[in-house]
């Protein structure tokens, strides 16, 4: 069987807006499927499910970190003496059965599953089963396991996330840290601690990074931020981190080729003074304006780790950057890596687009844009839309997989003021639109808050279930900073300072017969959240007087009813949650991360990444420090450091009895068999033995190592020892009998290349392979699994001589 090229993503996504199925039909027509499907499987003689196995160890996880049936799979069953498949599609949850009237006790079935259609996803480790399956009735266990590579990650992984400083860089700030999936409360000790792996003078103020598994890199870009310096490369500044060694440096400066704002704007952001001092302020006027509308939004890698994508928020476009996998030295960097896409725009009469999120799910990418209404001025023309990016085409559905209106109350952005940032707001660059209300009064200069909710789709993330969540980050946020003046004071006695309050917010849509429905009332399709009716999220469009409600209510200080979300969102399907950043996630003026349970919103635990109390009790007050932000965006983008998954070779010998080249559901396996895999210029790498279902398995890790985008052989009966093959006569001795190789490429029906035998004897190649049989092989995608690779013969009769059974005229490979 010859590994075939994987094409687009099967599954198409609409949205309806405003429309919702009640929770408790849903919930009545899942049960009422749950009973059909019961059935069918209580009388089925041939049973099993398909399913998505994120973490890759052979077996259905159905609580926890879900793993959800795989629907639309087409299953073939050819029996034992039939002359025509039975055929059969997986429910939506993945089950599929065939009858005792289709296939009676006691028979040999072969079974064939035509593979999910979405890119970058294979066959599972074969604990589960591959794509061609032998069976005998009755039997209920069948699993067929599909892995997408991005989906897996360790039980317990690292996250990254950068921490932002106010004033110039500075070698003793930390700009990057780490800390584990499970952190959580306030760190006490240095071992609770995040860890540094980046500073200020490394990489300045970054938001987005994007991990490389291959290379064991994270790669951060830059992020424009009032008050906080950029790196040494400026705007177009990417940057690598080796966590290992705890180390960050100077990658390339992407606005060599990139424009990533416009000249004028590029001056105005050279004359930036940020003061050394945190004990004094900044204007920063200069940046304030510019804030989401120039450098780079988000970042994320596909499987094969090649390309980095990023998000032009000038341009507003999604741009590919070819940098190598693993990463190429800066100097290999030419114009010729990048290749920009334009992101669809939508009501250009209202506002500007402004593109910022990106994320790869099966497939895809989903890139989230916001109209920011900056043009109509009114609240009412706020959207936030999310596009589909076909990897296999390049190209954008032009139509959005949703789009989310953004005039409903979200609740305050600052507790007890509820006239301050209860609502979205158009985008403004003049500080007379936003709200301030007094924060200490009896002191000069005063000390104010300010917030003016304005949305930035930054972040997407998927659940196991296929429900989409939006993490809406809020531009304040990178606007304003700690005790520092208005965009329009003069240095050096400012009359008043302002600590920005961000109300950013979660939202989450719901995947029905693949369409996306938003959240209403704080419910999403069959699941209900913690803030059902509370007022603060969307209601049903159909009736005003709807006060709505929220999916994931606990983004919040306490008791108090603000919105602490501050921009990013992180879910893997191998972990099962959700993590999101928020500031003060237990005590005030700090800033970190809660981890969310997907499926009811409710917080499961909450962790402090930084807290800066002495910037509202240290004297005198004019001269307090202004280290970190405290509340407003503290922290940039969460990005698990999952390990490589293994990659897996390898699949089945039989003996072909009728010798047509298919595996007939009741030919014998042949255990035994030496199985080797060799460089194409013959040099031995790795070998092993059948087992006595004829399947052998090779595994990366553990001491073997294969390269991408490099041809290797699947030699059969040869390796360093065991010698099988004898060239003499080209025979295969194994358990004292001789065979052949019976035909290859000769399978039967719509999955022939899976099927039928892929074993030749390589002629005409000047290397020590020549005359053996051989099947080649590329790997082409990280934790790729080839489990399509047979070698089929027929038996030649027995080898009654000891002597002659030894492979004399052969010869060793290695």
């Amino acid at each position: 069987m010859n590994q075939e090229p994987v094409g687009s993503a099967r599954y198409t996504h609409t949205r309806q807006p405003g429309n919702s199925l009640p929770g408790v039909y849903k919930l009545l027509n899942l049960l009422i499927l749950w009973l059909l499907l019961s059935s069918i499987t209580a009388v089925a003689q041939v049973s099993g499910v398909a399913f998505r196995d994120y973490n890759r160890d052979g077996q259905r996880a159905t609580a926890g970190a879900k793993e959800p049936g795989i629907g639309g799979l087409l299953v073939l069953a050819y029996v034992d003496g039939a002359s025509q498949p039975l055929s059969t599609t997986t429910a939506d949850d993945g089950t599929f059965g065939f009858a005792a009237n289709e296939i009676a006790a006691g028979k040999l079935v072969r079974l064939e599953f035509t593979p999910d259609n979405t890119l970058f996803s294979y066959d599972a480790p074969a604990l589960t089963g591959t794509s061609v399956q032998f069976v005998q009735a009755p039997t209920s266990a069948v699993l067929y396991g599909l892995s997408d590579p991005a989906d897996y990650c360790q039980a317990v992984p690292q996250l990254a996330i950068p921490i932002y400083y106010q004033g110039a860089v500075q070698t003793t700030n930390n700009a990057l840290v780490t800390f584990a999936t499970t952190a959580s409360g306030q760190p006490t000790i240095p071992a609770d601690q995040p860890d540094a792996v980046g500073t200020g003078t490394d990489m300045g103020a970054v938001w987005a990074s994007a991990w490389q598994r291959q290379s064991g890199k994270l790669v951060s870009l830059s992020l424009l931020k009032r008050h906080a310096a950029l790196g040494p490369l400026g705007l177009g500044g990417i940057y690598l981190t080796d966590p290992t060694a705890a180390t960050s440096t100077a990658y390339f400066d992407a606005g060599q080729y990139l424009t990533l704002a416009a000249p004028a704007d590029l001056t105005a952001l050279s004359a930036r003074t940020l003061p050394q001092s945190f004990s004094n302020i900044s204007v920063d006027a200069a940046a304030f304006a510019l804030v989401g509308k120039v450098g780079f939004g988000g970042a994320t890698f596909t499987p094969r780790e090649d390309r980095l994508w990023v998000i032009n928020a000038y341009e507003k476009t999604l741009v590919s950057i070819a940098v190598g996998s693993p990463v190429k030295s800066a100097g290999l960097i030419t114009p010729a890596n990048f290749t920009s896409y334009p992101i669809p725009q939508t009501n250009t009469s209202k506002g500007e687009n402004r593109p910022w999120a990106v994320t790869y799910y099966q497939g895809k990418l989903y890139v989230g844009i916001v109209n920011d209404a900056s043009i109509s001025r009114s609240r009412t023309d706020l959207q936030a839309c999310v596009y589909a990016f076909d990897l296999a085409t390049n190209t954008f559905d032009p139509t959005p997989v949703i789009t989310v209106p953004l005039a409903y109350r979200k609740g305050w952005a600052t507790v007890g003021t509820p006239s301050l940032g209860e609502y979205w707001e158009p985008w403004s660059d003049t500080w007379t639109d936003f709200s301030t209300n007094t924060l200490i009064s009896t002191t000069t200069p005063g000390l104010n808050r300010v917030v003016r909710p304005q949305p930035i789709l930054a972040s997407i993330a998927f659940d196991a279930e296929g429900a989409m969540i939006l993490g809406l980050m809020d531009r304040t946020g990178h606007q304003t900073g700690r005790n520092q003046p208005a965009p329009i004071e003069t240095l050096p006695t400012p009359l008043t300072v302002y600590s920005g309050y961000p109300g950013g917010d979660l939202l989450r849509a719901a995947l029905v017969n693949d369409t996306y429905f938003l959240e209403i009332d704080g419910a999403a399709g069959a699941n209900t959240g913690t803030g059902t009716m509370n007022g603060q999220g969307p209601g049903d469009p159909n009736f005003p007087a709807d006060i709505g409600g929220e999916f994931y209510g606990n983004d919040n200080y306490l008791t108090q009813n603000e919105e602490t979300f501050t921009g990013s969102l992180m879910s893997n399907g191998s972990l099962g949650n959700l993590y999101a950043t928020l500031y003060n996630p237990l005590t005030t003026w700090s800033a970190g991360s809660a981890v969310f349970d997907l499926y009811t919103g409710q917080v499961k635990r909450r962790y402090e990444i930084y807290s800066d109390p002495f910037s509202t009790t240290a004297s005198p007050l004019y001269t307090r420090p202004r280290t970190t932000f405290g509340v407003a965006n503290g922290t940039g983008q969460l990005t698990p450091l999952c390990d490589a998954v293994a990659s897996e070779i390898g699949n089945r010998a039989w003996i072909d009895i009728n010798g047509n080249g298919v595996q007939d559901p009741a030919e014998t396996p042949l255990p035994g068999l030496n199985v080797a895999i060799y460089t194409a210029s013959g040099q031995w790498i790795a070998s092993t033995t059948t087992d006595q279902n004829g399947l052998y398995r090779f595994r990366t890790g553990n001491g073997l190592s294969l390269s991408l985008n490099t041809p290797y052989y699947i030699v059969a009966g040869y390796g360093q020892s065991n010698l099988q093959y004898k060239l003499a006569n080209k025979t295969l001795n194994v358990g004292l009998r001789n065979y052949n190789l019976t035909g290859w490429n000769l399978g039967t029906g719509i999955n022939a290349t899976l099927n039928d035998s892929d074993a030749f004897t390589l002629s005409g190649s000047n290397t020590p392979l020549d005359g053996l049989p051989v099947m080649p092989f590329v790997l082409t995608v990280p934790g790729q699994t080839i489990n399509t690779l047979d070698i089929g013969v027929q038996d030649a009769g027995p080898c009654n001589n000891v002597a002659t059974c030894i492979p004399i005229s052969g010869r060793r490979v290695r």
